[in-house]
């Protein structure tokens, strides 16, 4: 699970990771690593996928993006790297974030998918590694709702995110539309560029090459 705790002197916060090293109570702890200061991670979300290996998703609220984190194989530390608003002045992205990976019997198995909030445009977001997270070039990131925002924002949507994805490969995502006061669902079922060949299709390798005759579209 993760953790907050105060530096020293109480003025930043810095992550945690720990993990049971075996059946016992006893707990591997790591301390998350940070662009700058990180004063406040108080929206995380973690999951472990089928060998094991622990998946972190966060808001680093100074730089206003939305990180992910993952533990080497030895388990001793953490690595991260922006998977929206990096390098974006003025972007503030990643509150709300909530993670799920995809079960290993789906066409899509051991796949990361990450719903969070986007402050800047009062939209509900999505983003999706299909393999190989650890490089920050497998991640993609779309508008759910709106999926084209309006600037400057008229509405307000995807508070309180919550993800999952089902045996099918499907991805259901609940949030908060504030505006209208009320509970939201989106899902991506019969979307070209899901990576779930679905009957309508003949092909969908999920929007990764352009090369291979399945149309990026």
């Amino acid at each position: 699970y993760t953790f907050t705790t105060a530096d020293t002197g109480g003025a930043n916060r810095i992550l945690n990771h720990v993990r049971p090293t075996s059946t016992t109570a006893t707990w591997n702890y790591m301390p998350a690593p940070a662009d700058g200061t990180i004063d406040d991670q108080y929206f995380k979300d973690i999951v472990v996928d089928s060998l094991g290996q622990s998946h972190i998703v966060m808001y680093n609220h100074p730089l206003g993006d939305a990180i992910y984190l993952i533990r080497s194989p030895d388990a001793t530390t953490l690595s991260n790297l922006s998977i929206d608003g990096g390098g974006i002045p003025g972007a503030d992205v990643g509150r709300h974030i909530s993670l799920a990976i995809c079960p290993t019997t789906s066409p899509i198995g051991n796949s990361l998918h990450v719903a969070y909030y986007d402050q800047t445009n009062q939209a509900l977001k999505y983003a999706r590694c299909l393999r190989s997270c650890g490089n920050e070039g497998s991640w993609a990131t779309s508008f759910v709702d709106p999926a084209t925002p309006a600037n400057p924002p008229t509405d307000n949507r995807g508070e309180f995110a919550q993800i999952t994805c089902d045996s099918s490969g499907i991805i259901h995502i609940g949030y908060y539309h504030r505006t209208a006061s009320s509970l939201q669902y989106a899902n991506n079922a019969n979307q070209c560029g899901n990576a779930v060949l679905e009957p309508t299709e003949q092909c969908d390798d999920g929007n990764l090459n352009d090369s291979d005759a399945c149309r990026n579209n």
